[in-house]
C-alpha cells in the first residue's frame, strides 16, 4: 500500500511540474531547492524501485497497482511510473522559468549529468 501511495504522489508531482509556471513561486522554490527534485528524480531512475528481480531470475514491473512479469524484450520500454519520473525531470530541467532560477553547483551538476549514463538495469 505504501508503494502505491508513493507512485500516486509521483503522478501528482508530475502534474504540478507540468504547470510549474502557474504555481506560486514558493512551490517552485521548494521543488527546485528544498527538495532538490532534479537530483531526487535521478536517484529514482538509478534505483528503479518499479523493477524487481524475482528468485527465479524473472523481472517484474509495478504497473496499475500490481507487479507484472516482463520479458527481457519488453524491458527497454518505459513503464508508466518510470515515464512519470522522466517527465518530472524534463519539466524541471527544461522549463525556461526553472532554468533561470535553478543554480547548478558541483554536487547537483554531477548528479544531473549522471542521467546520461544510466542503463536500464542496475541489478
Amino acid at each position: 500500500m505504501d508503494f502505491g501511495i508513493a507512485v500516486s504522489s509521483l503522478s501528482i508531482l508530475r502534474y504540478i511540474c507540468e504547470q510549474i509556471t502557474l504555481v506560486p513561486l514558493s512551490v517552485m522554490s521548494r521543488i527546485l531547492f528544498f527538495h532538490e527534485m532534479a537530483c531526487s528524480c535521478v536517484y529514482l531512475i538509478e534505483k528503479a524501485p518499479w523493477l524487481k528481480r524475482k528468485a527465479n531470475k524473472t523481472l517484474s514491473r509495478y504497473e496499475n497497482g500490481s507487479w507484472k512479469d516482463i520479458s527481457m524484450e519488453d524491458l527497454p520500454q518505459l513503464g508508466k511510473i518510470e515515464a512519470q519520473v522522466w517527465l518530472i525531470l524534463y519539466n524541471i530541467l527544461l522549463e525556461p522559468e526553472c532554468r533561470k532560477k535553478y543554480d547548478y553547483h558541483e554536487h547537483n551538476k554531477s548528479i544531473v549529468l549522471r542521467v546520461g549514463f544510466i542503463s536500464f538495469i542496475h541489478f
